[in-house]
């Protein structure tokens, strides 16, 4: 395994001999238990609430990739197709797949924890020899918002924003961008790929190197075509119920049911993880329309402290209306 020294910045040469030490060690013993077999990890590392859901749904779509849930980043590791299967994006009814065709697992929501400062780069950086990694960035705003909307709605303490849960955030957001900007990994700015989908989406196939159609086929389509994995075939139907073990704890459901596909022979609907329903239309002005949805002193703490930690040029794009592709090279790229 490669191995890159840390950075020496305001520490000591015992603090980076350390460092060095504890970098080869970890380093050995994940190429150990994360040594490369078919088919492969694609790890996609996120922030909540920006759309990780979302896009493993869109790439399970693919008859060649399985994208499971990964418990908030729990899961870390597929030790067999059963032990995929158990754990589908889709707990329910699920797409109709085979083991010879799936060429890569799928984990997302993973977080950038456990490790600080520049081994933890390192520690990923060599990860990467053995798993196509891609780091999904929406909107900081957006997430916030989002995160304050879901507090007021469903009373999550956790995302009951607090000027210190505010800079937490910032922190971490920072980390994830620098990952992103690194060139060790594929990013994906998801406002910008919802809005551009069938252009990011031929990028990610021909990332992963696997077949492409002419046109991204919707959820609608493919999911119909290819029926149920108990053999079934799918149909519309309604349901309240919205998937998650947040929403399962507090016995939440939805006040009206909603269309959604169903499978007529195991009686079961595809829902998916975080609340996600493939049968509804994603509506991107929705999405991106933060905007209004924040009062005037809630959108101002938010800018002082991201200005603060992503500094105020970085945080001059994210205020911008542009979701280009130009605008995505621009974020992650710098050109």
């Amino acid at each position: 395994m490669r191995y890159n020294p840390p950075t020496l910045v305001g520490g000591n040469l015992v603090s980076v001999v350390i460092d060095s030490i504890l970098t080869i060690i970890i380093g050995e013993y994940l190429s150990m238990i994360f040594k490369c077999n078919k088919p492969n990890l694609i790890r996609v590392y996120s922030l909540p609430r920006s759309g990780s859901n979302f896009l493993a749904a869109i790439l399970h779509n693919h008859p060649g990739i399985f994208s499971l849930n990964s418990g908030g980043g729990s899961i870390k590791k597929v030790f067999s197709w059963e032990f995929a299967r158990r754990r589908s994006i889709y707990p329910r009814a699920d797409l109709r797949k085979t083991e010879k065709i799936v060429n890569y697992w799928l984990l997302d929501e993973l977080k950038l924890r456990g490790l600080r400062g520049e081994r933890r780069f390192i520690l990923h950086r060599d990860q990467l020899t053995c798993s196509q990694s891609i780091v999904n960035l929406r909107n900081p705003f957006g997430v916030l918002s989002s995160m304050h909307k879901f507090h007021k709605k469903y009373n999550q303490p956790a995302w009951d924003l607090t000027e210190d849960k505010i800079i937490k955030f910032a922190k971490e957001y920072k980390n994830y961008l620098a990952l992103a900007r690194s060139g060790y990994v594929t990013p994906i700015y998801f406002d910008s790929f919802i809005e551009h989908l069938d252009y990011f989406y031929l990028r990610l196939c021909d990332r992963f190197c696997i077949d492409y159609k002419n046109e991204y086929t919707s959820f609608q389509e493919s999911i119909s075509d290819v029926g149920c994995q108990c053999g079934g075939n799918f149909t519309e139907g309604m349901s309240n119920e919205i998937i998650g073990g947040f929403f399962a704890k507090r016995n939440i459901s939805l006040e009206k049911p909603s269309e959604s596909f169903y499978c007529t022979n195991c009686n079961q609907h595809v829902l998916g993880f975080g609340g996600f329903n493939p049968k509804l239309p994603i509506d991107i002005k929705r999405m991106t329309n933060w905007k209004n949805s924040l009062d005037d002193e809630l959108f101002i703490k938010f800018k002082k402290i991201l200005t603060r930690y992503l500094g105020e040029d970085t945080v001059k794009l994210f205020l911008s209306s542009d979701l280009s592709v130009r605008f995505v090279e621009k974020l992650f790229v710098g050109r």
